[in-house]
């Protein structure tokens, strides 16, 4: 079976969220008739839920997927603007939510959140997960207030995600969904890297302290996990390690200056 990866896509950086206008012109640049079967997207579908499930029917069609998988990224539960502050009442969870029962509700199309899934024998298991602070110890003497303190003062989530007190609150919802999943699946999706080891760092987030806020301390699943593949986003990257037989890959497109770099990755099971 062949899979395609990609995440951080951000639709609404690369287009006009309500019009279609250069629509099909932008994704000749991201996507290819790989003749891949699955499409996977590690989170970070866009700021606007209509346009990020209107962008998924298409490509799903015109790249010929039968099956796109998904979890959500950090900036799908932002709240960008009054507008959006008011329609989903301050609470990012039910802009999520939203976004996950649209997924859902179409035809080959899954948003994972906790769960696992089966394709031609293949398991898939996925939710968001959440960087947990930890790597910030690597380049500070001090912890715990000042990792909150420097998130509130670095990080858009601070101020665009409604509902938590602070990435703890986060982290610990997703470490209950990232436990109902490792061991029963041979493919993990998460939107967050599940390592802090330099050698698993990409090299732009090594020793720089903002890797506390996109990375978490994954090593009991990541050891412990039956998946083969753990597929990852956050950071804006190409990137490949290796921890006890499981391949990690993070094929991130990311902002507009970052398109011409890009080229899908896909993979063979």
């Amino acid at each position: 079976m062949k899979i395609d990866i990609i995440s951080d896509t951000h639709f609404d950086l690369h287009l006009d969220k309500d019009s279609f206008e250069n629509t099909e012109e932008f994704l000749q640049k991201v996507f290819t008739k790989t003749g891949s079967k699955i499409l996977i997207i590690a989170g970070d579908l866009g700021h606007f839920n209509s346009q990020n499930i209107a962008m998924l029917r298409l490509i799903k069609e015109l790249y010929e997927y039968k099956y796109i998988i998904c979890v959500l990224g950090n900036h799908d539960y932002y709240l960008i603007d009054e507008t959006q502050e008011k329609r989903y009442e301050r609470d990012s969870f039910r802009r999520a939510e939203e976004m996950r029962e649209l997924i859902n509700a179409e035809d080959g199309m899954y948003c994972l959140d906790g769960d696992v899934i089966e394709i031609d024998g293949i398991r898939f298991g996925g939710c968001s997960a959440w960087y947990d602070g930890s790597y910030f110890h690597r380049t500070s003497s001090s912890y715990g207030r000042n990792v909150l303190t420097f998130w509130k003062q670095t990080m858009n989530d601070s101020r665009m995600i409604f509902g938590i007190e602070d990435f703890y609150d986060m982290f610990k919802i997703q470490k209950k969904k990232l436990d109902a999943i490792y061991q029963n699946c041979d493919i993990i999706i998460t939107h967050v890297n599940p390592s802090i080891d330099d050698k698993d760092t990409p090299p732009s987030k090594r020793d720089d302290k903002m890797n506390a806020f996109y990375s978490f301390c994954g090593d009991e699943w990541l050891d412990n996990t039956t998946a083969k593949y753990w597929i990852y986003g956050h950071n804006h990257v190409n990137y490949e390690y290796k921890r006890d037989g499981v391949s990690v890959i993070c094929n991130a497109l990311g902002y507009t200056e970052q398109l011409k770099d890009f080229k899908i990755r896909t993979v063979e099971i």
